[in-house]
């Protein structure tokens, strides 16, 4: 399920980005839009359980250690992609493919299924992805407008 967080431009962005060329701005939106992207990565990647901190992985059998060694731990299956579509840019994040194939199973409810049997067990997900966005909103806007700023002030040599 996809999650939305809009930063809409305020009034600071649109003056840095009024001192500079048209030309420029572009470049310039694009990089603050991934900043704040990188907000939200790492507050997810933050959240996410790792087995090795839980104490799970020291329960797996040979046999599940030995499939799943060289497997990447899902926090680091969390990447991000800016895309442009007209004159908006859209940051996408989330686990990347096929890494991170099976990381709806921690985000949504899903049944347990043991030794290739599917059980009457539900197992509960943990909307990680949703509550980074929402939670780090100001630290988003902070960065967005931080970065804006920085690169306006790198190409005017003030």
């Amino acid at each position: 399920m996809p999650i939305t967080v809009t930063i809409t431009e305020t009034r600071a962005i649109d003056e840095q980005l009024g001192r500079v060329n048209a030309m420029l701005r572009h470049d310039i939106v694009r990089r603050a839009v991934r900043a704040g992207a990188v907000v939200v990565q790492r507050a997810i990647k933050a959240k996410i359980p790792r087995s090795s901190a839980t104490g799970t992985r020291k329960k797996w059998s040979k046999t599940t250690r030995s499939k799943r060694q060289g497997v990447k731990p899902h926090a680091d299956t969390i990447g991000l992609v800016v895309r442009e579509y007209g004159h908006y840019f859209v940051a996408i994040v989330g686990a990347q493919y096929p890494a991170g194939a099976l990381y709806h199973l921690l985000e949504n409810d899903h049944s347990l299924v043991a030794w290739g049997v599917p059980t009457d067990t539900v197992i509960t997900g943990q909307p990680y992805t949703e509550q980074a966005g929402d939670e780090t909103k100001a630290e988003q806007q902070a960065a967005i407008e931080g970065t804006v700023r920085k690169l306006v002030d790198s190409l005017l040599g003030s």
